[in-house]
């Protein structure tokens, strides 16, 4: 069984290309500034999330507040 370059196990071939592509295309949608999934906008995502979480009636959700919990 080969690797991949993350070091998990799985067989080399055309899924495994197509994988990498496709990684290597999000990696670049994420280094362009006028992308939308730019680190940035993703950044602004999440802490925008973390702010829609951070309610006590919200955080009764046990997922929620160890999310909450954790950002802090």
């Amino acid at each position: 069984m080969a690797t991949n370059s993350h070091g998990g196990g799985g067989v080399s071939g055309p899924a495994d290309e197509d994988r990498r592509r496709r990684l290597a295309e999000l990696e670049n949608k994420m280094r362009d500034p006028r992308s939308i999934l730019n680190v940035d906008c993703l950044l602004d995502a999440v802490q925008g999330l973390l702010g829609d979480c951070d309610h006590p009636a919200i955080r009764k959700i046990k997922n929620v507040d160890a999310f909450v919990s954790r950002c802090e």
